[in-house]
Order: C-alpha cells, then structure tokens, then sequence
C-alpha cells in the first residue's frame, strides 16, 4: 500500500486510478494486522468519492470477494472482511509476488 501511495507523488493519480485493487488491499493488510475496517475506512483507503468506493463494495461483495459484518454492539456500523477464498487468494499472490522480488544471489 505504501508503494501505491509513493507512487501518487511521482504520476497523476488519475493514471492508475484502481479503487478496488486499493480496497482490496487495505482489507487485506487489516485482516494480517487483525484489525477491522468500517465501509467508512474503505471509502477513504479507495481515494475516490464515496459514492464511487460504495458501487466498489456492493459489487465487490456481489462477486462474494468482500463480505459484511454487522457490528454486535452498534447496528449502524457494518465492518468489510475478505471472503474466505479471496483471503486464500491474496495470500497466494503476496506469496507469488514476494518470490518474485526476493533478491537473487548472483552465481560466480
């Protein structure tokens, strides 16, 4: 996420506007840090209006990639969690891609 971020500074935002690969990936780092995310901190992580991000979560959620949990204690808030095979999924890729940018030692 942090890349993402920097490279805002360097390109027009616009240009690689993606605001379901961002929510995707802020509800992925929450569920590593163990952490839950409103639909209001989703909204902000997909740097787009709001009505924008929420067209982003209900399909998200109708593909079954996201799902939403009620909170128990304050029926108003509704928390986003990766469905059980996007979680899989996600870290299948961060595994993937890890070993892609892991350094090689150079043979002699």
């Amino acid at each position: 996420m942090r890349t993402r971020q920097k490279r805002s500074l360097h390109f027009d935002g616009a240009l690689f506007a993606d605001p379901a690969w961002d929510m995707l990936l802020a509800v992925a780092l929450a569920e590593i840090e163990q952490r839950r995310v409103s639909i209001t901190d989703l909204c902000y992580a997909a740097v787009v209006p709001a009505t924008t991000a929420l067209r982003w979560i209900a399909s998200m959620t109708g593909e079954g990639v996201l799902v939403r949990r009620p909170d128990a204690f304050d029926r108003r808030r509704v928390y986003i969690e990766l469905s059980y095979a996007a979680s899989l999924s996600m870290k299948f890729y961060l595994d993937d891609i890890r070993s892609d940018c892991a350094p090689t030692t150079p043979t002699t």
